[in-house]
């Protein structure tokens, strides 16, 4: 699907395999990506889908702990260094 855009589609496949990672999603339907988006559009796209994919996963770990969102007073992120 991607080899049109992007030539070394192999080599970067190849990463892929050997991450052990059974299972990928896409988060938007195959058509999308057949299409041209400009930047701009992708990156919106992408801050959209990861904030509801966050709020989800956090949703979901809360319930898991038996947490309620009440309970909760601070969110820590750490990121690395330059």
């Amino acid at each position: 699907m991607f080899s049109g855009s992007l030539p070394e589609v192999d080599r970067i496949l190849s990463v892929f395999d050997n991450t052990e990672i059974e299972t990928r999603n896409l988060c938007k339907p195959t058509d999308y990506y057949f299409t041209t988006h400009s930047f701009e559009e992708r990156n919106r796209e992408y801050i959209r889908i990861s904030l509801d994919y966050s709020i989800e996963a956090v949703e979901k770990s809360l319930a898991m702990a038996q947490v309620g969102r009440e309970e909760v007073t601070d969110i820590i992120l750490f990121l690395p260094s330059d």
